[in-house]
């Protein structure tokens, strides 16, 4: 971890806090914190590594993607329900630019597909709290056109 810092205020020192090359960087030591299963870390990471892809690339860029597959993990390990919705977000972008007969693609629509159904199976105290507020209902992760 002591080196992914390092590089990452030597990258931010050089081209600026916010330039794409800096992204990689908070990206290489988000994945650190979430191999270390420290995902609040890592999550305002990916965040900020997103805030600059979104700034310095096309919306349906293969680094946003990339990015927010990401996010999805790390963000899923704080209960968001949000994360579905990121996740299939990132398989849509990877999707359109790798198609979908690409192995990154099926990984990162089999993400959304498994967040969505934890989302739409909570336990029995989030199904109850669930039942009461009338949520709970999310689109389908699967591929366009997937039946």
């Amino acid at each position: 971890m002591p080196l992914a810092e390092r590089a990452l205020r030597i990258d931010e020192a050089v081209y600026g806090p916010d330039d794409p090359y800096v992204s990689f960087d908070l990206i290489a030591l988000a994945s650190v914190h979430l191999d270390l299963d420290d995902h609040a870390t890592a999550a305002p990471l990916i965040s900020r590594a997103l805030r600059i892809r979104e700034a310095s690339y096309a919306p349906d860029h293969l680094y946003i993607g990339y990015a927010l597959l990401l996010k999805a993990r790390a963000v899923h390990a704080s209960n968001d329900p949000a994360a579905a919705r990121v996740a299939r977000r990132g398989a849509l972008i990877l999707n359109a630019r790798l198609g979908s007969t690409h192995p990154k693609t099926g990984e990162a629509f089999a993400l959304a597909d498994s967040l969505r159904k934890r989302v739409s199976c909570p336990g029995p105290a989030e199904a109850g709290a669930r039942s009461a507020s009338g949520s709970g209902r999310h689109g389908d992760a699967r591929r366009p056109g997937a039946e």
